[in-house]
């Protein structure tokens, strides 16, 4: 995996979604070089739908359909040839060459979850694309001219100050929503916190074993209260600890961080919806330290298997590596990950603005992930005793 995120521009396909509305030489060779890429895995949006525009490119950019999205816009080859005859033309005659304001922007929208090391290096490969077309471009007309005109000395032409292709980087938020700019805090305050959720599993488990062990279990159990009452009020204890610990995290993020010189962490007026995934990612966590200490049976086990069973749901579930530059095997095991699920929920509301109905799915699985483990747990008990 690590291989995966070092090598992510160079071996890993990246998805995606372009539109070409130039349909002359510099679209049509842009959208050439960028389908024989091994770098990207290009898809004709107008393929897709024949209507789609480049804000229905955004729209799919910033749902995370696509990693990356391009657009031609129209007559960018035409503009461009003229450009380039005019300094010609300029130089031919005598005339200095003056700067003027044409410009040439090819759109390019990232999606807002990428981390800003992989958005670097994106945008660094596509330029390059970007350069080399031009290049080309540039000769061959360069040489049609010289033939056409052949005889006449070029003076004073300087094409370092021909324009160049401009790749305009944007950040496919929604339409009409304040710029938005990731960076590391917005990236990993979600992953951290629900990383530390997770691994309170080490402390449940082994209370919840120490009771068990010390007799206070079989005291608790001789009160008119049976054992799943008993999980449940546990486990709601837990839950209130893990969102106090968001609370903490999530203070530190916006009060602390700009102290240390580090970007304030914006929750985006989406407190309501990131506590949602949080109580869900809490039942997860507390429900599969409830099935761990069931069936463990001493602190020291519970320990071992919590803490590395925690630390390979985080590696599978993209804490700490995208889940794109992952290999095949791994990204199907990232989508039975919980950690994934509350991540994947977090990254959408922080930086995607998604609504509630959007993020409910990963809610409902870690909801059923709780469950499953709470109804392992008492049936597992139950078999025990009989």
């Amino acid at each position: 995996m690590q291989d995966g995120i070092i090598n992510v521009v160079t071996n890993t396909e990246v998805s995606l979604l372009l539109i070409n509305d130039d349909k002359d030489s510099i679209g049509n060779a842009i959208e050439k070089e960028l389908s024989q890429s091994t770098v990207f895995n290009m898809v004709n949006g107008r393929e897709l739908d024949s209507s789609m525009t480049e804000e229905g490119l955004r729209h799919n950019i910033s749902k995370g359909n696509y990693l990356v999205g391009i657009y031609i816009p129209d007559s960018i080859t035409q503009t461009y040839i003229l450009h380039f005859t005019r300094k010609i033309e300029q130089a031919l005659m005598g005339y200095n060459n003056t700067n003027d304001a044409d410009s040439f922007l090819i759109n390019v929208y990232l999606d807002p979850a990428i981390k800003p090391s992989v958005h670097s290096a994106l945008m660094s490969n596509i330029r390059e694309f970007m350069m080399k077309v031009q290049n080309q471009f540039t000769l061959k007309m360069f040489s049609d001219i010289i033939m056409k005109m052949s005889g006449n000395t070029i003076r004073n032409l300087d094409l370092s100050q021909t324009q160049s292709l401009m790749v305009n980087e944007k950040i496919a938020e929604k339409a009409n929503e304040e710029t938005y700019r990731p960076n590391a805090v917005q990236h990993n305050v979600p992953a951290w916190t629900l990383f530390a959720i997770f691994f309170i599993v080490v402390s449940f488990s082994g209370n919840t074993i120490k009771e068990r062990e010390d007799g206070s279990f079989d005291r608790l159990m001789t009160m008119p209260c049976s054992f799943a009452k008993y999980l449940s009020s546990k486990m709601l204890l837990y839950v209130f600890v893990c969102i106090l610990q968001f609370l903490m995290v999530l203070a530190m993020g916006v009060c602390l961080f700009p102290l240390l010189g580090l970007d304030v962490f914006e929750i985006n007026g989406h407190f309501f919806r990131m506590f949602l995934v949080v109580f869900c990612a809490a039942c997860a966590a507390i429900g599969f330290g409830t099935a761990i200490s069931t069936i463990a049976s001493s602190q020291q086990q519970a320990a071992i298997f919590g803490s590395v069973s925690v630390v390979i749901m985080a590696a599978i579930g993209g804490i700490w590596i995208p889940t794109f530059a992952m290999p095949d095997i791994f990204k199907f095991l990232s989508n039975i990950s919980p950690l994934n699920w509350g991540m994947e929920a977090s990254y959408g509301i922080i930086m995607r603005d998604y609504s509630l109905l959007e993020v409910l799915p990963q809610c409902v699985y870690l909801l059923l992930f709780a469950l499953f483990c709470f109804g392992t747990a008492v049936i597992y008990k139950k078999i025990k005793i009989n």
